[in-house]
């Protein structure tokens, strides 16, 4: 139901970019990302099976990861498309609250907030260069998120990890799907290639995890029965496989 919002609201500041692709399943992932939200916010905790509040974050934030990135995705292809700067700043803000305000739930640090919030809002909306810089704190903070969800060690925390292997977002596909396998694979790629001696370090097993879970992600997406859905993802996640295995050889020779 918010998704359909969303995308009423996305026609109408920026009903260009909209005429040209169409963003709905985006839009959707913005809804249900802001359902969570207030679902948390209540202490909604019967539609998640949770006990308490502590069960209840776990729940929501585990499921954010596939709608956190279908919503950078429209976010950086929208963004630069709004003609109306107060129109650009709102929905600027409206990011950077709703995801200081998920990062606060795990312990984890905010893009920005209070006064300073605003004004990183405000300042997203001048040029194409701050709202991508305004993106890039929102994705380091839900880096951040993740860590702090997985119980990630204090110098993992700091930032240097992205384990949401982005790449450029106003690049990234429009349909959930293919989105969600590109970000699996792209973590994927970012796996040491040599031999393995002993163990993957902390922050491999954590972007295995991050993959797995967003591949099996995409499975459950899938209605019940639903096989060329089925089929459909499944010749998406060959062609990624072959895709990144033709890059490897390219690079070998």
């Amino acid at each position: 139901m918010l998704g359909r919002v969303m995308f009423h609201v996305c026609s109408l500041v920026a009903e260009d970019a909209c005429a040209e692709a169409d963003f709905t399943e985006l839009a959707g992932c913005v809804g249900v990302t802001a359902q969570l939200a207030k679902d948390l916010r209540d202490g909604n905790l019967v539609p998640y099976g949770a006990r308490d509040r502590e069960e209840l974050t776990r729940a929501i934030l585990q499921r954010l990861l596939a709608p956190a990135l279908g919503s950078i995705a429209l976010l950086a292809r929208l963004g630069p498309c709004i003609h109306s700067r107060g129109a650009r700043a709102a929905m600027a803000y409206m990011t950077i609250t709703t995801s200081a305000f998920l990062c606060a739930a795990v312990g984890a640090r905010a893009p920005c907030g209070g006064p300073v919030g605003l004004a990183a809002a405000v300042l997203a909306s001048v040029s194409t260069a701050q709202w991508t810089t305004m993106l890039k704190r929102v994705c380091c903070s839900v880096d951040g998120a993740i860590h702090c969800l997985l119980d990630a060690s204090p110098a993992a925390r700091s930032g240097a990890a992205d384990l949401l292997g982005l790449g450029d977002p106003r690049s990234m596909p429009l349909a959930v799907g293919p989105l969600t396998v590109a970000a699996t694979f792209a973590l994927v790629e970012g796996l040491p290639e040599e031999p393995l001696t002993g163990e993957l370090p902390e922050l491999q097993v954590r972007r295995m995890m991050i993959a797995d879970h967003l591949a099996f992600g995409a499975l459950e997406r899938l209605r019940p029965r639903n096989i060329d859905g089925m089929r459909s993802l499944a010749t998406q996640l060959q062609l990624a496989a072959l895709d990144s295995l033709s890059r490897e050889q390219t690079h070998d020779h």
